[in-house]
């Protein structure tokens, strides 16, 4: 063969494996999640698809669910049960999302949270007793491993007790005493007392570690000093995954009928200039005016937030600023005390 056809014959080659290398790029994968809703009123966990906010199943036969919390691969899912407010009784069930087996790793009131390495943290309340057991759950065995006895306030209807530091083994938490301390886990002990106190003891942490963020207020970390305030309300707080946006809800005082309603409204800070930046009303779109806006959480891609209320789940756009479904998980004896969004 002439050298020039042989040439040829290679170019051609080359353009097709190009060509074809084009034609059949395979698709990037789009992971998709479920939200997991827990019902306080009764048993069941609802498992809301994100694609079409739909109820696409229901995990039950917990008693009254109040927290929920997932793995990071979201494989295994932690219910917290509680019968009442305060030191009430209570358990944490372990439910493989696979097989939709459960079971009852610890046969007490306890919060679970997922520590920034993707390892469960369990406080468990010792009944009538300041002091709590703290340890890390073993995802394989449901084993818990209690390294830790401390003084961390049972906050009951409220949440968000302990958050964690994104780059260091520590996590902060309010004692019975309201004083705000920071503990750091590999080394089991407390290493700093906060001065600031809170009215609120709800609070997320900055994406940079800098800061923690109150309804009412934010605190710097490493001055020990409130930098901000404003006029916030009883409710849940959620960042966006940038961290530029802090989301409020507005409980309310559901039990009381001399203190102020809720709103029905999200207050919205701008983290960069600590101010208000705008306000998401809900009331147009719920069943009532002025419903109780109780936990809130960003999707991973931080375009839409699910708020939940007593008897529904709000879907928001938060580009639009506007309610874009309204979630009814049931016909009745509902209460969506918690949300957790898990990978599919």
């Amino acid at each position: 063969m002439k050298l020039w056809t042989k040439c040829f014959c290679i170019i051609l080659l080359g353009l097709s494996i190009l060509i074809s290398s084009c034609i059949f790029k395979p698709t990037p994968t789009v992971q998709s999640y479920y939200l997991y809703a827990g019902n306080w009123d009764y048993d069941e966990v609802f498992v809301i698809d994100t694609e079409n906010n739909t109820v696409v199943d229901t995990l039950d036969g917990f008693g009254h669910v109040w927290d929920v919390a997932i793995t990071p691969g979201g494989n295994k899912l932690y219910v917290c049960t509680r019968e009442g407010m305060y030191n009430a009784l209570g358990a944490v069930y372990s439910v493989d999302l696979k097989t939709k087996e459960k079971n009852i790793i610890l046969d007490e009131s306890a919060d679970v949270y997922i520590s920034t390495n993707g390892i469960p943290l369990i406080v468990a309340y010792i009944p009538h007793d300041s002091t709590c057991q703290v340890g890390f759950i073993d995802t394989l065995t449901d084993e818990i491993d209690f390294f830790d006895s401390l003084d961390i306030v049972d906050l009951a209807i409220n949440y968000q007790t302990i958050v964690f530091d994104p780059d260091e083994p520590v996590f902060y938490a309010w004692s019975n005493e309201r004083r705000l301390f920071a503990y750091d886990y590999n080394r089991e002990e407390i290493i700093r007392n906060y001065s600031s106190e809170s009215l609120s003891k709800n609070m997320v942490i900055s994406k940079d570690g800098n800061y923690l963020y109150f309804p009412y207020k934010a605190l710097d970390i490493e001055k020990d000093s409130i930098v901000a305030t404003w006029d916030g309300k009883k409710g849940a707080l959620a960042l966006n995954p940038n961290g530029d946006y802090l989301y409020l809800t507005d409980y309310g005082y559901p039990f009381s009928t001399h203190l102020s309603p809720p709103s029905g409204q999200i207050k919205v800070f701008q983290t960069s200039i600590n101010s208000e930046a705008y306000i998401i009303d809900v009331n147009d779109a719920a069943k009532h005016y002025y419903p109780h806006l109780d936990r809130i959480i960003i999707y991973p891609d931080g375009n839409k937030a699910y708020v939940s209320s007593p008897g529904e789940i709000f879907v928001i756009d938060l580009n639009s600023k506007q309610v874009t479904d309204v979630i009814n998980a049931g016909e009745s004896d509902v209460w969506i005390k918690s949300l957790v969004i898990g990978k599919k």
